[in-house]
């Protein structure tokens, strides 16, 4: 089979933890072909039963990940498999059954040998977050929380952000709000460390990693931060930038700064 490279209704969502429970179809029924981009033919043409989104593809273009929702707002991660035709029974990394979830996607980060794809999620209703991380290799969900917090808002758990280590196994989320940074190893699918700092409300959290994968970097739009991915130490860095919009590091390890209306500010970090 010729390697998937588009789908009709392509969306990255992403499902949080829940709990197991019966679900009753659907009346109406999804359906949608999956194209060949390389050709523009229709090699696969689905009807399921339910309400289905599409997540992603698998590498291989053998496998879809859906998402089917339910009328109570939650949804399921489902499998179906395109060489057999078929839907698999139950949720993805169960035993045939159907495990409904809750959460609202914030971010989504791809590790880049395609075999993770990670969500930041925000559980409203338990004040929550946590990162679901799909092996698209081998087939299965898993849901790592992040550090929990006393008395947090929706809106300071929507200032958690997401950066992915250059060989793909190391996962950094950092919350300006919170004044945490948490560290999580994809291997083992869990939380390995956290770092506190200083809170500081702000803007949009913004994150950067630099390509030896030695310093981590954010900001919230006024302040810049820094953490040593090795020791887990957390600095804020002076700058004198002002607004900030967006941050990189260069191959030399330098950071840049996007300013609006202004130039490119380099920062040693």
């Amino acid at each position: 089979m010729k390697r998937l490279a588009a789908v009709l209704a392509f969306t990255f969502v992403l499902a949080a933890c829940g709990s197991t429970a019966d679900v009753a179809p659907y009346a109406h029924r999804a359906q949608g072909p999956v194209f060949l981009a390389r050709t523009g033919r229709v090699a696969h043409d689905l009807s399921l039963r339910g309400d289905f989104r599409v997540e992603t593809v698998s590498a291989a273009g053998d496998f879809l990940f859906l998402l089917q929702d339910f009328v109570d707002g939650s949804y399921a991660v489902r499998g179906y498999d395109l060489a057999a035709e078929q839907l698999l029974p139950g949720s993805l990394g169960t035993k045939g059954e159907v495990v409904q979830m809750q959460g609202l996607a914030a971010q989504v980060v791809a590790s880049p040998d395609g075999s993770w794809l990670l969500t930041l999620y925000v559980n409203t209703q338990t004040d929550t977050a946590f990162v679901h991380a799909l092996n698209l290799i081998e087939r299965y969900a898993v849901c790592i929380n992040l550090p929990p917090c006393r008395n947090c808002s929706g809106r300071s758990l929507e200032d958690w952000a997401l950066a992915l280590s250059p060989e793909g196994r190391t996962l950094f989320a950092a919350n300006p709000s919170l004044g945490r940074v948490a560290t999580i190893y994809l291997p083992v699918q869990r939380l390995i460390a956290e770092t506190q700092f200083k809170p500081e409300a702000g803007g949009e959290t913004r994150t950067a990693i630099s390509r030896d994968g030695s310093r981590f970097a954010f900001t919230n739009g006024t302040t810049l931060w820094s953490v040593d991915t090795n020791t887990g130490w957390a600095q804020t860095l002076p700058t004198g930038a002002g607004a900030i919009a967006d941050l990189g590091f260069r191959a030399d390890g330098t950071l840049l700064l996007a300013r609006k209306g202004a130039p490119l500010l380099a920062v040693d970090v």
